[in-house]
Parts: C-alpha cells; structure tokens; sequence
C-alpha cells in the first residue's frame, strides 16, 4: 500500500482520491461543454452520482483568469468568521479564510485529487504507519522556513484536549507523530484508518507556526490579525462587522498558485436581499453561496453563476434529548416528522430545481465510484422520496408530550432557510406538531453549534451541514459515539459504532461501503438528524474575474489564488 507524489511546484501528479467527480452512477468521466448560468461563459463541465437531476451538468472548475487585478471584494455568505485559527475553524467563513492564510499538509485539486503541498510526498509504509516527506522550500509570511517541527507541532494542536480542537476526532486513531529524519515525518495508528491523510487536505492539516504561536498563545491565535500562516493571502486587517482584508503574498512558494489579484476585501454580508442588491450593483466581485431562492433577478447580474457539486446536506438537527423530538432511545417522533416532509417541493420551490432530495445522514455525492453499487442498492431500501402524512399520524399515535411547542432555530435573514424551514414547520403542522421559527444572527447560530448554553430553550436547528471531502465517513465522527461534537441528544448505539469503526480501518472501497451501508441501515431508521436536501455548489463571479474553483473543495483550495483577470 505503499503511494507517493511529486513535489507541488513541479508536476502535481500526486496520488489520486479515491472519490472523483463521476457521470451518473457508472464510474465514468465525462467532459462536455456546458453554457454556465447567467453570463454564457463554455467550460468542461462534469456531473456527479446523486448531485444533479437528469440533465443537470455540474462543474468544477470555472475558466482560468488570464490577468492581473489590483482589489476585488469577495462576500462571505454565512457571515463573518469567529475565528481564523484551523483548530477551531468550522465553519464556512472560518474554513474559507483560513485556507487562503494556511498551506495545508496535502492540497486538494476542485476534481478531488489529492495533491502535495506542505508534504512534497506520502508513503503508506504498512496499515499502521504514514511516512511524509516535508518540502524544504516553504516560507511563513515573515520569511522564516516551515520547518519539520512546525509540522509536527500544528499536527499535535490537535491531540491535545486542551485545545479544544474541532478536528480532534480525525486523530482519533494516531498513536503517535514524529520526526524521523531532516525532512520526514512518521505518523503511527493504534488501529488503521483510511480518512486520515485524506483529512489532511483540510484545516484539519493546516501548518501554523510554532513559535508565533506560542509567543500570542493558543487561545488567541487566530482572533483578529494574530494569525501567521504560509500561504497565498495573508491578513491585513480585520474590522469586526464589517471586513476582513487580505494581500497577495509575494514570496509565496507555489508558482503555480501565485496570486494575481494584490488585495482582496471580504465582507460578511448573509442577509438574501442584501447580498442580492450588492451582486446586481458590483458591489460584490464574487462569493459562493449565493441565494437560489434571487436566481431569476441575478440573471441580470454583470457576471456568471455556476453550479459545482456539492457536499453539502440541508438539515434538521435534534438538540434536545429530553424532549419526545430528541429521544436517543425513541425516534419515532422524528422519523414522523421526516415522512410528512415533501422534499421534492423544496428541491423545486426553494432552489428552483437546483438540488436534489437526500434520504439519509450523508448525500450520494460522497459515494466512492468504486462501491457505486453497494451505496445504490442500499440507498434506494431507503424511504423519503415522497412524503407520507398519514403514516406519520399513525406513527404518532398515543405519543405524548407533543402539545408543547418546538423552537426551531434558523439563521436570520436567510430566505432559503426561511422557505426551507416553513415547509417543514407545515409538515409538522400536518401531523398534529407545533414547531415555531427563531431566526439568530449568524454569530450566535455559530454559536448554537459549539457552545453548549446557546442550545438552551431550542429544540431543533436547521442547518446547511457539510461534508469535508467526499466520504461518507468524514461525517460520522462528529455524530456517533460519546462526546461527538453534534452529538447533542447522546445518541448511543454500539453496534453501530462498532460497525463505523471497523469500517473506518478498511482500506478496500468496497468492504468498507458495504460496512458503512450495515451502520446506516440502523441510524437512518433512528432518523438521528431528519435529512432533507442537497443543493447544488452555487458561484458567482462578476465579468471582470474568473478562475475560482467550482465544486465544494473550494473550502480548503485556496482559491483566492486561483482568481485573476479576463481579457
């Protein structure tokens, strides 16, 4: 099992994911010409298993920027990051930023495939230990080297409870990290496990310095300007509430990702209407996310939307395990909720056909080629592709507990999870459950996710979860098992865990789909989150730019590096 790359700035011919954006659900690869959204613009384009509706061609690369830009503004859609430290970043907005700061031990490419980077190559020696090889010509933003140690540093941030790490649970299976030679580091797992160097290409393996850290100290590392990263954009400034600027570092590494734009401006505005107003003005150079729900205003916009694949999952997550909706032990309240949903209506009134319904925790998007078949056969036992009311009320017969009202909360200002939400908050109505809406600002819905008495006195959230890379059991982590992140109503089943874990140290594609369909057999039926949709990639980029990457790995390529002018 032994796999290596070659160095990032030369040929980036580096080991290949095992997921690759694919057409329908054949492994096939197939380029076509596709007219991309408002602005006309021809691209390859490729489609993805369960990411679009027949006919439907998805990109994931935008045409290549062939000029220089002195500013543009880029707009962060989910509001303003809490953080820019990659220990903590876990969100869209912190994940975005600190990308663009951050190199990251391995690189992915927008198709998927994973690259080097920090680690020049990659040797899985045997199933409990992964070799890598440090590049010895990256620089921080001071001019100092990315040294072994700092590597080896920002890998342990991770491992120690301390922190308070978002990403702890990917290192879950490590044993130990080491440097074993001038420019190599080995990893040792207690267990083996097929996600870890795949996580590596996210902030969770993002390269920090060691001794700014330690000289502006953990809990402040990342707040503010305090942030010393390697890559492309590093921090100007940072105006709370109303933007983050970044310049164009001059000695970055890469040369294939020199910057072409010198400064770029990042606001945080969420609100549909007003991120609609900006894009129709120019205020607005480019952002991700952009509200489905304005697609017919926008196509008057001076420039082009995309659609990529996506990972991401439209949601509603149980906060609650003391109530009927948020029993672990009893689910029938929830999976009544989730048979009365029609999904379908939200695919086509909400995001105007630009989605597609998802019947379980993660979308097909994240299916391996390799093991189409197992997810295929196992997805399709699932119910959810159309709405069943009266089952739902027999479902719920003799229940109690369901005259008191839920609160559900949804981000503020957001009118596609507005639409979302009173589609279900009807199905809910229909089947004798009183849900009420409770909009937050985006700093404090963030925080409904990561700080436990911002959950008190809600009992769901809907929410745009994500995957972080296409496999399934990327999402499982933050779920199952004691003390997982979105664990909230302590949902606890052994043979479930049992069956995730022997499933996550098992390198061949299809045992391990055929393990992880035997686990989602039974928490799909415990309905532990009630799945609704997975909406496509949304991009927008004004006549003046191009060259952002299209599909969902945009959170953790930095793309902004990527953009430049067109001619």
């Amino acid at each position: 099992m032994s796999t290596s790359s070659q160095a990032c700035g030369k040929a980036r011919t580096g080991r290949i994911r095992l997921w690759e954006i694919v057409v329908l659900v054949a492994v096939l690869v197939t380029l076509a010409t596709v007219v991309a959204g408002c602005g006309g613009t021809e691209e390859a384009a490729t489609t993805s298993p369960g990411t679009g509706s027949p006919g439907d061609t998805l990109q994931s690369t935008t045409p290549p920027a062939d000029g220089l830009v002195d500013e543009i503004t880029w707009n962060l859609g989910y509001g303003e990051p809490t953080t820019v430290d990659p220990l903590k970043a876990g969100d869209y907005g912190p994940c975005f930023i600190a990308s663009q700061m951050h190199d990251t031990l391995v690189r992915y490419t927008p198709d998927w495939k994973l690259q080097p980077c920090i680690a020049e190559s990659w040797d899985q020696v045997d199933d409990l230990t992964l070799v890598y090889t440090i590049r010895q010509d990256a620089t921080f933003w001071d001019g100092s080297p990315v040294t072994v140690e700092d590597v080896v540093f920002s890998m342990k941030r991770h491992m120690d409870p301390k922190t308070g790490s978002i990403w702890a649970a990917f290192y879950s299976y490590v044993k130990s990290i080491e440097q074993t030679g001038d420019w190599e580091i080995t990893v040792k797992f207690t267990k083996p496990d097929e996600l870890f160097n795949k996580e590596m290409g996210t902030v969770g393996g993002a390269i920090v310095k060691k001794d700014y850290v330690k000289q502006v100290g953990e809990a402040k590392y990342g707040s503010g300007e305090n942030v010393m990263g390697s890559g492309p954009y590093k921090m100007v400034s940072w105006k709370p509430g109303q933007e983050i600027v970044l310049e164009a570092n001059p000695d970055y590494w890469d040369a294939e990702l020199a910057p072409k734009v010198s400064r770029v401006k990042v606001t945080f505005i969420s609100d549909t209407s007003t991120v609609t107003s900006a894009i129709m003005s120019g205020e607005i150079d480019g952002a991700y996310g952009i509200p489905q729900t304005n697609l017919a205003a926008l196509e008057a916009a001076p420039g082009t939307i995309y659609f990529g694949p996506s990972l991401t999952v439209v949601e509603v997550v149980p906060t609650n395990g003391d109530t009927p909706m948020g029993d672990p032990k009893d689910p029938d309240v929830r999976t009544a909720l989730s048979m009365a949903i029609d999904r379908q209506a939200i695919v086509d009134n909400v995001f105007s056909g630009k989605a597609v319904l998802n019947k379980t925790f993660t979308p097909p998007s994240a299916w391996d080629p390799e093991a189409i078949d197992v997810y295929q056969a196992a997805y399709d036992k699932i119910p959810g592709d159309a709405p069943d009311v009266e089952g739902a009320k027999a479902l719920l017969e003799g229940k109690q507990g369901l005259d008191k009202p839920l609160v559900m909360a949804l981000a503020a200002g957001n009118e596609e999870e507005l639409r979302v939400s009173s589609i279900v908050q009807q199905a809910a109505k229909d089947i004798g459950i009183t849900i009420k809406l409770k909009p937050l600002q985006a700093m404090d819905l963030a925080n409904v996710f990561y700080v436990p008495e911002y959950r008190k006195g809600i009992d769901l959230v809907m929410t745009w979860g994500w995957l972080d890379i296409p496999d399934p059991l990327d999402y499982t982590s933050l779920f199952f098992g004691e003390g997982a992140l979105f664990n909230w109503i302590n949902y606890r089943n052994v043979e479930v865990e049992k069956t995730l874990d022997k499933a996550r140290q098992t390198f061949d594609p299809v045992e391990r789909a055929n393990l992880f369909c035997e686990a989602q057999s039974t928490f799909t039926a415990d309905t532990i989150v009630v799945p609704l949709v997975n909406p496509y990639q949304t991009l927008y980029m004004s006549d003046r730019i191009s060259g952002a990457p299209c599909s969902f790995a945009y959170m953790w390529i930095p793309g902004l590096a990527m953009l430049g002018g067109t001619k």
